[in-house]
């Protein structure tokens, strides 16, 4: 009699195999993630990039544009799955041990040791606030809620001139409520709503010195309109939260950043024909003046100002424009430069009357500027991006308005740098130190900065302190090479997945092949087949896309992580402004 469950099994065959390839192609997919730290001057992140204090300019008195610069960063919305950025010395934000982690960075500290955003822990997980740093990595900041943190989510958005202050957007009561928070390094704090409000606060921005932070919160409302209303807030420790806006008006607002003294706020807020414009805000005035948008426009926001005040930079849309939350960010329009002096200006015509060629680049968002006020990036389209793709870039405008000399970028640095001793010899496991010292040329007294590469496997370097400031005389930093004493890698191909994966498709084949043809074929057996080839497939998934593993020296299921034997030229890199220099110290680790 013949098996009447044969023409079953031609069903279940290829669905096992097509859900074992789509396992293999999730995995895949998953394995994408959107921070990438781009030295010595910018940060990429998905959607944006903000630049640092190193951009503050040295160099001449000379007032003019200078120039365009498209970074090569395929920017498109968020989530990109495994499409990467692809600036020069990059560094990967995602935490080695989360291969399926997706998030993004949402800001950059001003003395540029730090980068602040979200990330998940995989398929399934909330998105939580990080802090990164290049010693301690991503670490998960948690939410206001400790004990909610597998179900709540937070984001960081903003953080001050040392990140020594995180500010950002946590779940707090339940996943529908949302409250402003300020974590420091003992944890997060939970700034609650204003008196007589609302359920929901939200921190975009905070000062350089972290005593300002400001964002939007439901307030009680005034005047003959009851309920609440969000609108912008300006928070300290001593006044708690202070709404920027007029409550007795219906119209929602929001502050998006502040100046470093905490004295100017800009952001949106509405109007009594429900567009949006971009305002801002000062400790004198204590009124919003309307900056935006441009003309023939009818929406516009402000998303960055300078310490000074005095230059403000944002997006105006002829139709609408909304921020819609840390992910997606603010939508696109016509990029836009405010002074005092000259109102609101299209920046890409700003670029245009200064002699820059700006032949099919269009000028879509300004995401933030340097502190002095001269550098401003954003996101553009050119005659080369496809549909619903940006490029990010960086332009500079310099003025009278600009807190600061105008950078010329390029040339020799005005200062020299030595090292003693510049010769290291460490065990692996410890540390070796050499004093950095920047002697300035005359009149030199621009903020430098470190950095160091052609680190071999395992080690990692510091600075103390990570800034120096020359003030007429040298000044000198402490450089720590850390190496790693465990198990150096070694490669063993025999343990591939791919290569188990091999060795049992023989067996399963004839298996199946056997089984198949007997007239009285065993259901169970098939079965038993059909598991078989699953487990090969997915074996096969996990091996064909990276090198073999690695195992440690001697030989147990460590991960490798040690400094080998060996010498290696290390590279120190003092940066101020566009200006830099560097030398070697010849690193040798024994073991």
């Amino acid at each position: 009699m013949a098996n009447t469950n044969s023409p079953r099994i031609h069903y279940i065959l290829p669905l096992v195999a097509i859900t074992v390839l789509s396992l293999c192609y999730i995995e895949k997919a998953a394995a994408g993630y959107n921070p990438y730290l781009s030295d010595p001057n910018t940060s990429f992140f998905g959607r944006l990039i903000m630049l640092n204090d190193e951009l503050n300019a040295v160099g001449g008195e000379e007032r003019r544009v200078q120039q365009t610069v498209l970074l090569e960063a395929l920017l498109q919305p968020f989530d990109l799955r495994g499409s990467k950025p692809t600036p020069t010395n990059r560094v990967s934000l995602q935490p080695s041990n989360l291969p399926t982690a997706s998030g993004s960075g949402t800001n950059l500290s001003r003395d540029g040791s730090c980068t602040v955003g979200y990330q998940d822990a995989g398929f399934l997980t909330p998105f939580h606030a990080f802090r990164w740093t290049q010693a301690t990595k991503a670490v998960d900041l948690g939410t206001v809620s400790p004990a909610n943190n597998t179900t709540f989510s937070s984001f960081s958005t903003d953080t001050n001139q040392d990140c020594s202050v995180v500010v950002g957007i946590s779940n707090a009561t339940n996943t529908f409520i949302e409250h402003a928070f300020r974590w420091t390094s003992s944890g997060m704090v939970d700034l609650g709503v204003p008196a007589g409000g609302g359920t929901t606060s939200r921190a975009f921005g905070v000062s350089s010195d972290s005593t300002v932070i400001v964002g939007d919160a439901d307030f009680q409302r005034t005047g003959s309109f009851p309920g609440t209303i969000r609108q912008a807030f300006r928070w300290t420790q001593a006044g708690g939260f202070q709404n920027i806006d007029n409550p007795a008006q219906p119209t929602l607002s929001l502050a998006t950043t502040v100046s470093g003294d905490g004295t100017v706020v800009v952001g949106q807020v509405g109007d009594s024909n429900t567009a949006n414009r971009a305002f801002r805000w000062t400790t004198q005035t204590q009124t919003m003046q309307n900056i935006g948008p441009l003309l023939g426009h009818s929406t516009a926001a402000a998303t960055g100002v300078s310490d000074n005040g005095k230059i403000v930079v944002g997006i105006s849309n002829p139709n609408a424009l909304q921020y819609q939350g840390p992910v997606l960010g603010w939508g696109q329009g016509i990029a836009f430069r405010w002074t005092e002096a000259k109102g609101i200006q299209d920046l890409r015509q700003i670029l245009v009357d200064g002699g820059v060629d700006m032949t099919g680049i269009t000028l879509v968002s300004a995401t933030g500027m340097s502190p002095d006020g001269q550098w401003i990036q954003g996101q553009a389209t050119t005659a080369q991006t496809g549909p619903n793709e940006t490029v990010a870039y960086i332009v500079q405008v310099c003025d009278d308005d600009i807190g600061g000399p105008c950078s010329t970028g390029g040339g020799a640095a005005p200062f020299t740098l030595g090292a003693s001793p510049n010769q290291l010899t460490v065990p692996a496991g410890t540390s070796g130190t050499s004093t950095i010292t920047v002697t300035p040329n005359t009149g030199f007294t621009q903020p430098v900065s470190f950095s160091c590469g052609n680190l071999p496997f395992g080690a990692a370097c510091s600075f103390n302190p990570a800034t120096v400031t020359p003030a007429g005389a040298p000044i000198t930093t402490t450089l720590t090479i850390t190496t790693n004493g465990g198990p150096v890698a070694m490669l063993s191909p025999s343990n591939s997945p791919t290569m188990f994966a091999y060795a049992l498709m023989p067996v399963g084949l004839v298996l199946i092949g056997g089984l198949w043809y007997r007239r009285k074929a065993d259901l169970h057996c098939l079965w038993m087949a059909a598991l078989l080839i699953s487990v090969i497939g997915l074996a096969s998934c996990g091996g064909d896309d990276g090198p073999p593993p690695i195992i440690n020296s001697g030989g147990g299921s460590v991960p490798a992580t040690g400094t080998p034997a060996g010498t290696s030229n290390v590279t120190v890199t003092a940066t101020s402004g566009g200006n830099s220099t560097g030398l070697t110290i010849t690193l040798t680790v024994t073991r």
